[in-house]
């Protein structure tokens, strides 16, 4: 019988998670819960550019990127809201480290960038710094 014991407690224990990988499977589900409160941030920002309330919007995205500095949304939505707040040197900067590399995986930055510059066109937004931005970054082409 104790032999019986023995073999299930070994089976059963190899079934658990070490503590390692128990670290590891709550280190990732917290880059997860990041990576999703940063794409809510990513969109709550986009909204705040459209009612044009650029120092919101700023504020989302600096607090989305604090839990994912790498989310493309977050960094194009600070772009933007920079840009049109009047702030282009900050803007312009975010373009340009970015632009030429891909946005997602069926758009680049540029292509972005333009989509995006027209639907604040289409909304009515002062384009001035639009297409002066559009006119600096194909210096990079």
């Amino acid at each position: 019988m104790k032999k019986c014991i023995l073999i299930l407690f070994v089976i059963v224990s190899g079934l658990g998670l070490t503590a390692q990988e128990q670290g590891n499977d709550a280190h990732m589900e917290l880059e997860a819960d990041n990576t999703r409160k940063a794409l809510e941030l990513a969109n709550i920002a986009w909204e705040q550019i459209e009612k044009k309330d650029f120092e919101a919007a700023i504020k989302s995205c600096k607090e989305g990127l604090a839990l994912d500095d790498e989310n493309y949304y977050l960094q194009g939505n600070l772009a933007h809201a920079y840009l049109l707040s009047g702030n282009y040197d900050d803007a312009i900067s975010i373009y340009r480290k970015y632009y030429g590399k891909p946005f997602s995986e069926t758009m680049s930055w540029k292509e972005m960038i333009k989509t995006d510059f027209e639907a604040f066109r289409s909304k009515g937004f002062d384009a001035t710094n639009m297409d002066k931005a559009l006119k600096d970054l194909q210096s990079f082409e």
